[in-house]
């Protein structure tokens, strides 16, 4: 189970699962990627680059690692499987692994939201499933050359168990990991900080534009402090994700620029070209992951006999700009601002 040569299944390789593995792959270890035909052939072709934002880049050969869109041959002889798909799709998957890998010991969630890990669970009950936490952002170009490019910091968060060796198996040059006892508490953290997913998502910018203008980051701002406020309204905790406590967040980014931009750029580098994935699945009409990250603030709101109208609101935004599918709607903050009820 923790031998270097044992094969690694990337469930659903986008932007997050071909960076981790493409780390893994580059240090030695066996994987085996799931993508879309598209990104099959291209990494066919040239392989798959890995890089960050501190300057290292990496290319690792087609002959060193397997890439298909076949689930029996992703998942065949796999041991350890690394579920990196949107959250709507976690059921589903669930159900692929239970039927087509017999060779499977382990799965861990990098996924957005805080349900996955129990949805894994309750559809394989004989593994042992671990919940996660990706800290950063990747951009990825699908054509041959296919890059990863690690935009932001931070080290992939993994729940601990007694004794095991998961996280070292997983710890490569440039992948460091950490285990935590507490993932429920930096799951919640995370889905704080995702919030903004979202409000890029609207804004249809680059994540560092979008950033810059404190009108956008008042909106973050008040989607936080609102999920702040239904998450002790239901008692439910949350940790220091990074460098910052996200209890701080909406004071954070209610700065003036002059604040802001400076102490962002020392905790965080953030590439220009970045976007949220949120607005990625938007550009190429794909469902998003609203309803685990607003949706998931709006349904605790309900549960705990309070309301959260502006994490509320800009779900229904989001839900808007799926139904006219014709990418990110570009909206100005005010209007975004009107819809929630609020000024900025």
């Amino acid at each position: 189970m923790t031998q270097k040569n044992s094969k690694i299944a990337i469930a659903g390789a986008g932007a997050i699962g071909l960076y981790i593995g493409g780390r893994l792959a580059a240090a030695g270890h066996e994987v085996s990627f799931l993508a879309r035909s598209r990104i099959v052939q291209a990494l066919w072709k040239d392989g798959l680059t890995v890089s960050d934002a501190d300057g290292f880049e990496q290319h690792v050969s087609p002959d060193d690692f397997e890439a298909t869109s076949d689930l029996d041959a992703a998942f065949a002889g796999a041991d350890l499987i690394l579920v990196t798909v949107k959250s709507k799709d976690t059921a589903d998957m669930a159900a692929q692994i239970a039927h087509r890998a017999p060779n499977a010991r382990a799965v861990v969630s990098f996924q957005n939201g805080v349900r996955n890990a129990a949805r894994l669970r309750e559809a394989l009950p004989g593994l042992d499933v671990r919940a996660g936490m990706v800290p950063y952002n990747v951009v990825l170009d699908a054509d041959a050359p296919v890059t990863a490019t690690r935009t932001t910091q931070g080290p992939l968060i993994m729940q601990a168990a007694p004794g095991d060796a998961l996280a070292a198996r997983l710890t490569a040059p440039g992948l460091p990991v950490q285990t935590r006892p507490d993932m429920d508490k930096i799951q919640f953290s995370k889905l704080l900080i995702n919030l903004n997913n979202a409000i890029n998502a609207l804004s249809g910018l680059p994540l560092a534009v979008q950033m810059a203008d404190w009108r956008w980051r008042a909106l973050s701002a008040a989607c936080m402090a609102e999920a702040i406020e239904v998450a002790r309204a239901s008692k439910r905790p949350f940790g220091k994700v990074g460098p910052l406590n996200p209890l701080f967040m909406p004071v954070l980014l209610s700065q003036p620029n002059w604040i802001f931009i400076p102490l962002i750029r020392r905790m965080n580098r953030i590439d220009p070209k970045a976007t949220s994935s949120m607005q990625d699945d938007l550009r190429r009409g794909r469902e998003t992951e609203i309803e685990d990250l607003q949706g998931e603030i709006a349904r605790m709101a309900e549960a705990a006999g309070r309301r959260a109208p502006i994490n509320a609101a800009i779900a229904a935004l989001v839900h808007e700009a799926e139904a006219l599918n014709i990418g990110p709607p570009m909206m100005a903050p005010e209007i975004v601002a009107r819809r929630c009820g609020i000024q900025i």
